[in-house]
């Protein structure tokens, strides 16, 4: 999850009535029109996946606080045909020395629990710090349908039109290899939303299947999601539950008072509550 420090910004509701997502591409597809205004299409956050052609190492860290301190690495395997989120960095200085290409694991790139199983007792995989060198082990894919349009997953619980992040009390991560993951965190003020989601979901579930009716993408999970409503469908023996995400079409825009700059969030429906997910910032 890539953190914002935007603090408490007075949020303007803006809808914008064309396209989709209230987003137009030009002819060339290298620009998008919001409001008028045209930003190059390469600032919408998007998830970008790929599958692993065989099994793979990457190296993850495991830190025990926020300090820094207590942190060590370890080689974890991932299997042939896995997918995940990811980026490729472009060839650099390696921590070994050499030149080259290194793939990144997104933060929401792999569910929780398939690196927390190999940390020890009383330390967390740190979000987003996987990488391997043997980035033509991975093979770009179509991004799966369950992945929200122009999101990385995320989507944040507001009652509110001003998008706080140390107020969110619920937030979602729709990961890339398939499951959602639910976050509640306790204490809003004192407590990040973003180091709660670096710990273990409050309830996970995997996806089974996805479709999408107009607005609305419909995720199949195998088991129910607590707190969250879901409607039990399938024959006797068979059951799914199924989660509604409908895209309510009305982009918000942040403008941060002390940068040169703004922030757009798309906002979602997602069990009668609105989630608001970045779409993009300039």
């Amino acid at each position: 999850m890539k953190k914002i420090n935007i603090g408490l910004i007075i949020l303007a509701s803006i809808v914008f009535g064309f396209g989709v997502n209230g987003l137009t591409a030009k002819a060339d597809s290298s620009t998008i029109n919001i409001n008028g205004q045209s930003f190059p299409r390469d600032l919408l956050l998007t998830t970008t996946c790929y599958k692993t052609k065989q099994s793979v190492t990457v190296n993850a860290t495991y830190s025990k606080d926020l300090s820094g301190n207590h942190m060590y690495t370890r080689n974890i395997t991932i299997p042939k045909g896995t997918v995940l989120g990811g980026h490729i960095l472009p060839k650099h200085k390696l921590a070994h020395g050499k030149y080259g290409n290194e793939m990144f694991i997104n933060a929401g790139g792999l569910n929780y629990e398939f690196f927390h199983r190999y940390a020890k007792k009383g330390y967390t995989y740190s979000s987003g710090s996987a990488y391997s060198y043997a980035w033509t082990s991975f093979q770009k894919i179509k991004t799966p349908k369950y992945m929200p349009t122009y999101s990385q997953g995320d989507l944040y619980c507001s009652s509110t039109h001003n998008i706080n992040y140390h107020i969110i009390k619920q937030s979602i991560q729709i990961t890339a290899n398939g499951y959602v993951e639910l976050f509640r965190q306790s204490d809003p003020i004192n407590d990040d939303i973003y180091e709660v989601m670096d710990k273990k979901p409050f309830s996970q579930s995997k996806i089974i299947r996805t479709s999408i009716n107009g607005n609305t993408r419909y995720l199949y999970l195998n088991s129910k999601i607590k707190t969250i409503k879901t409607t039990r469908v399938g024959k006797k023996g068979k059951y799914f539950y199924r989660l509604a995400l409908k895209n309510l079409h009305q982009p918000q825009i942040l403008v941060n008072n002390d940068e040169p700059s703004s922030t757009i969030y798309s906002l979602y429906s997602i069990s009668g509550l609105k989630y608001f997910t970045q779409i993009l910032s300039d």
